[in-house]
């Protein structure tokens, strides 16, 4: 199961049958996060994690009659704040995305290997005070039992992710694709989650 986040300048409508699944958050809880799956019209600037449903190796998000909105709708929930991002950010708080998990930036930034950690354009991250607050924090979709099962935090060796965003183009569109890593683990940074300019890999 491959994880991610996302966030657009314009709607989309969702059917069933898309090759992926988008999720608000619901609820944060001690260790892990609530997710509560979207259906129907998804509004533009809605933060949203998202998870790969298939086989597919990349995911577009496109619409054709597109109406470009840059407001983005934060999304409060547990005392933190979903933000969603067009450019991209640096941040120094609160949890990022990454080997299916939300990461706390400032144990990140603990790290002798983390420079920094950067959330890349149209994606977003978890913000807010999570100092003393796990190091990683599982999700569960609403209904399930707990977000320490197989579906979420299985041990199992992983693909690095290849997220590729494509900008506006001449006609004000946005082809957002994504190469989602497989099922992962939380284990310790190694130096193959950072990039060459020392910021942690953020999906």
């Amino acid at each position: 199961n491959d994880w991610g986040t996302l966030v657009l300048p314009y709607s989309l409508t969702l059917t069933g049958s898309e090759p992926y699944r988008l999720y608000t958050i619901s609820a944060v809880s001690e260790n892990e996060l609530v997710l509560k799956q979207l259906d129907g019209e998804v509004a533009a600037g809605t933060p949203c994690v998202g998870k790969r449903n298939g086989s597919e190796s990349e995911l577009t998000f496109g619409n054709d009659d597109a109406e470009l909105n840059m407001a983005i709708s934060d999304q409060n929930v547990g005392g933190m704040t979903f933000h969603g991002t067009y450019t991209t950010k640096e941040v120094n708080s609160g949890y990022v995305i990454s080997k299916d998990c939300f990461w706390n930036v400032e144990e990140l930034n603990g790290s002798t290997l983390v420079k920094g950690v950067k959330v890349s354009p149209f994606r977003a991250w978890l913000d807010g005070n999570a100092a003393g607050g796990p190091a990683q924090l599982a999700m569960r979709i609403d209904g399930s039992t707990t977000g320490k099962t197989k579906t979420i935090m299985e041990k199992k060796e992983y693909q690095k992710p290849q997220i590729n965003v494509i900008a506006i183009d001449t006609v004000g569109m946005i082809a957002t694709s994504m190469q989602y890593l497989q099922r992962g683990h939380t284990e310790d940074i190694s130096s193959d989650d950072v990039d060459e300019d020392g910021f942690f890999k953020v999906d």
